[in-house]
């Protein structure tokens, strides 16, 4: 072996809060220590592979931080030979191989996880628009959607953003349970597999005509409180005469199209509609979710409002004055106030 092979190999040890990883310089394996199983290191052996790695280890991460090391843990070998831990070995299996469905839908559900537990445990301390878990559970929530885009694609996944006390149909396995907490401006990652069906969506002229009747569209699943009545005996029929399976290809409409947009391809609409029944609601980001669910005054005070549109009354066009609103609804969403603000 040459000179700079033998630089590749060489490894380098990293210590992080008492945590000891070692990295091999090609990138291709991570070694966990054996000692993470053992006395003040146990609770280790629960967490996942990218926080040993130093995934969110401060708060000031960059955005490029955080993401190589979800791609290097996505991409890496975790080698257990120096492990006689079964439970850590198992922790660490339980990835599967590097680059593989089975690593995807794993970091996934750390991210799904992370987000979760950062909003439940920090319910109370939000009281402080400026507390630091909105940050967190947002750079949690874009750095899943820039991973489901990246690496989940090939295995036909897509990301979407839920609130925490709502479950919408389709939400995979281990990514549910709703938790009772009133809405917050605060999203949980999660993922879907493609193509599915989706939920009834509201017309997309509803907006200029909110008496604009719901339609029936054949990928739509019914809803409790929605119901397509005249189509159920024909769906009956089909399970009975086709079964199951084939009712699923049939009415599984949602799919990504030859430009990378996943829409239904019955009805055309967007898989991050507005549906009809708001629980079952996925959203792209943040700023849909503020659309959707909050008021610009949850997000800005009375006085900053009518100062702020008084001072701009009478300047602007009709079509300008108009759009103030969507302004707002971009400019404070709470997670970002609180980067700008700190």
């Amino acid at each position: 072996m040459d000179d700079d092979s033998s630089k590749l190999k060489e490894s380098i040890i990293e210590e992080k809060e008492g945590l000891v990883v070692s990295y091999s310089m090609d990138r291709e394996d991570v070694i966990i220590p054996e000692r993470l199983a053992t006395g003040y290191h146990v609770s280790y052996s629960r967490q996942a592979v990218a926080r040993f790695m130093g995934y969110g280890d401060h708060e000031y991460q960059s955005p490029i931080e955080r993401r190589n090391i979800l791609e290097r843990a996505f991409r890496a070998n975790f080698p257990t030979d120096q492990i006689s831990d079964t439970n850590l070995i198992l922790h660490i299996e339980d990835y599967g191989p590097p680059e593989s469905e089975q690593r995807f839908r794993r970091i996934c559900r750390y991210l799904h996880g992370r987000g979760r537990s950062i909003i439940e445990a920090n319910v109370d301390k939000r009281v402080d628009e400026n507390h630091r878990s909105f940050r967190q559970v947002h750079q949690t929530f874009e750095d899943g959607m820039w991973f489901v885009k990246t690496f989940g694609r090939k295995f036909g996944y897509i990301g979407y953003g839920r609130l925490i006390s709502e479950v919408p149909e389709g939400v995979l396995p281990r990514m549910s349970n709703p938790v009772d907490l009133a809405p917050e401006p605060l999203l949980i990652f999660c993922i879907e597999e493609l193509p599915t069906s989706h939920s009834i969506f509201l017309p997309s002229n509803y907006r200029e005509n909110p008496d604009s009747e719901l339609k029936f569209c054949k990928g739509a699943r019914s809803s409790a409180q929605i119901q397509f009545k005249e189509e159920e005996e024909r769906d009956r029929k089909f399970v009975l005469f086709y079964g199951t399976d084939e009712y699923e290809k049939e009415h599984n409409t949602m799919i990504e199209d030859e430009n990378g947009n996943v829409r239904c391809s019955s009805c055309g609409m967007d898989y991050y509609s507005d549906t009809a029944e708001i629980s079952e609601q996925k959203y792209r980001n943040h700023a849909h979710l503020i659309r959707r669910r909050f008021e610009i005054r949850d997000f800005v005070s009375d006085d900053d409002f009518d100062r702020e549109w008084t001072r701009q009354r009478g300047t602007l066009d009709p079509e300008a004055e108009a759009a103030i609103a969507r302004v707002f609804l971009n400019d404070h969403i709470a997670p970002m106030r609180a980067d700008t603000e700190e």
